[in-house]
């Protein structure tokens, strides 16, 4: 079975996160030329394409700076439409019981 290769996605919501973001990738040398991707719906997007390292210190750094806002894109190889970022570590909100869903 081959290896999957994921890529990574950002597209910054508000000029503060695309400077942030332009900054972060400035300093690790990596390619800060923001592209146009569209996802599964085929509304486009422009984002920077990231190593998942990169996403994972946002997100570090998106808990203590409220201003900062983005949303992640992955996708499968290097081809096709991307889809929003599966939220790894996100806890789901607790069930409610019903009486309807209320085991008996």
């Amino acid at each position: 079975m081959a290896n999957r290769v994921t890529e990574w996605f950002v597209e910054p919501l508000n000029s503060y996160s695309n400077e942030a973001l332009a900054t972060a990738l400035a300093i690790t040398d990596l390619n800060d030329i923001m592209e146009e991707v569209r996802d599964g719906d085929g509304h486009p997007h422009k984002v920077y394409r990231v190593d998942y390292p990169i996403i994972r210190r946002l997100r570090q750094d998106a808990i203590s700076d409220q201003c900062l806002q983005f949303k992640e894109f992955s996708r499968e190889c290097n081809y096709g439409p991307v889809r929003l970022a599966f939220k790894f570590g996100r806890r789901r909100p607790p069930k409610i019981e019903t009486p309807s869903t209320a085991r008996r």
